[in-house]
């Protein structure tokens, strides 16, 4: 039983990270999402596309700092609202020039409310990634 219970661990885990991203707007938004209502910081900083001349030292300090502040300031909004109940991925707009897209995502709070909201991607090697703000 423990056996069949750490390989089950271990196929979902692989499919979390193998949705990170994705082929399409959508997943990647769908991806975004799930790692939200996870409280999964770390994997939403691993969807950054940081830009190619940024050396590793600086990517690793902008990736420790998103999830410090994330965990300060969007923890305290989920936990506020008693976690996240579902969310639903809406309309998906990528850009003429195919490069970038904006996601529509609404969460639904365990007590009652909701929050429309949108992600911004770009297309990097073929990946849907959240744009790195400086």
């Amino acid at each position: 039983m423990r056996k069949s219970i750490l390989f089950l661990a271990a196929v979902a885990m692989m499919l979390v990270f193998a949705s990170c991203g994705g082929n399409s707007p959508k997943d990647a938004a769908e991806s975004y999402a799930e790692m939200v209502k996870a409280q999964d910081y770390e994997g939403i900083a691993d969807m950054m596309a940081f830009p190619d001349d940024m050396s590793k030292e600086d990517k690793d300090a902008a990736k420790a700092l998103f999830v410090s502040l994330a965990k300060e300031k969007m923890s305290k909004e989920i936990e506020s609202r008693e976690g996240i109940d579902k969310y639903e991925i809406g309309e998906e707009k990528i850009s003429e020039d195919g490069k970038t897209a904006e996601v529509s995502i609404t969460f639904y709070f365990k007590d009652g409310s909701k929050e429309e909201d949108s992600v911004d991607l770009e297309l990097v090697d073929d990946e849907w990634k959240l744009p790195y703000m400086k």
